[in-house]
C-alpha cells in the first residue's frame, strides 16, 4: 500500500495483480513523508538497487526498520530468505476500510486506485504462487509450476474457499460505508497496466516514464488455462466463490 501526501493518491495493494510491480514503480515518485509498506524482503532488495524509496512510515520502529534495510543492503540474495520485516501499524494488503479508519477523512482528498484483473488469472497465479514462493524468497526467479502441481495446490486452494477463507479483491477495495460522502476507486486493468501507469503519472503531471518492473514472476497463463488444472466441480466452486467479483469487475465466467 501507498499513502502519497506528495501526490495525493492511496493505492490499495490487491492480491495476484502485479501490485508489487505497480507499488514500486510509484514508490519512485514517492517523498520523504509518504506511507510505504514492506514487500517480500528480495523484492525490497530489488527496489533499493533501483534507488527508488523502500518501505517507510508504514508504523514499525524506527532503528528496527533501519537494521532491516542495511541488512538487505548487504546480504546476497539467496541470504535473504531469512529476513524478519518489521512489524508495523499499517499492513501490506490494508483495505480501503482499515486505511479510512487508519488516515481517517483525509482519504475523501485522495485519489484512490487499485488494480483489477480476471479472478481466474488471480487464482492461477495464487497456485502458483502456493507451490514455488519459497524458492522465489530464496532465489527472486520465475515461478512456473507444472500443472500437476497447480492442481495439488488448488486441491487446497478449495478448502480455503468452501470455508470462506480467502480475501478476495473486490473485499480489498469495498469503500467503508461510514463516511459522509461516497468514496470510489480508479481502477487500473492488468491486461493493460504499462499504459494505465503512463497515464496515471500524466495525470500526476509527472513527465518522467517509468518502466514497469516485473516482481513475482509467474507464468501470466490465460483465463482459459483453468480449465487444465481445475474439475468441473472445482470450476463451479470457483464461479460461485468469485461471482460478485466477476460482476463487479467486467470479467466473464468459463
Amino acid at each position: 500500500m501507498i499513502y502519497s501526501e506528495l501526490h495525493n493518491f492511496l493505492f490499495l495493494k490487491g492480491r495476484k495483480v502485479a501490485s508489487t510491480s505497480f507499488e514500486v514503480a510509484l514508490s519512485k515518485i514517492c517523498g520523504p513523508d509518504d506511507v510505504i509498506t514492506p514487500i517480500t524482503p528480495v523484492d525490497e532488495r530489488q527496489r533499493i538497487d533501483l534507488g527508488y524509496r523502500h518501505a517507510q512510515n508504514f508504523g514499525a520502529d524506527p532503528d528496527t526498520l533501519d537494521s532491516y534495510i542495511n541488512l538487505l543492503k548487504t546480504k546476497d540474495t539467496n541470504q535473504l530468505k531469512q529476513a524478519s520485516i518489521p512489524k508495523g501499524s499499517i499492513k501490506n494488503h490494508t483495505t480501503f476500510k482499515e486505511a479510512w479508519n487508519f488516515f481517517g477523512e483525509h482519504i475523501k482528498d485522495k485519489r484512490v486506485i487499485a488494480i483489477i484483473r480476471n479472478p481466474y488469472e488471480t487464482i492461477i497465479s495464487r497456485l502458483n504462487h502456493i507451490a514455488l514462493f519459497e524458492n522465489y524468497k530464496q532465489s527472486g526467479k520465475a515461478m512456473k509450476a507444472t500443472d500437476r502441481q497447480l492442481q495439488q495446490a488448488l486441491h487446497d486452494f478449495i478448502k480455503k474457499l468452501n470455508k470462506k477463507n480467502y480475501p478476495k479483491n473486490i473485499d480489498i477495495y469495498k469503500p467503508p460505508s461510514n463516511t459522509s460522502m461516497p468514496l470510489k476507486i480508479d481502477y487500473l486493468k492488468f491486461e493493460d497496466l504499462q499504459n494505465e501507469l503512463d497515464r496515471f503519472l500524466h495525470s500526476l503531471n509527472i513527465s518522467e516514464s517509468i518502466a514497469l518492473p516485473h516482481l513475482k514472476k509467474g507464468q501470466n497463463l490465460p483465463p482459459e488455462a483453468i480449465l487444465n488444472i481445475a474439475s468441473p466441480e472445482q470450476l463451479r466452486t470457483i464461479n460461485n466463490y468469485f461471482d460478485d467479483e466477476f460482476d463487479a469487475f467486467g470479467y466473464q465466467k468459463l
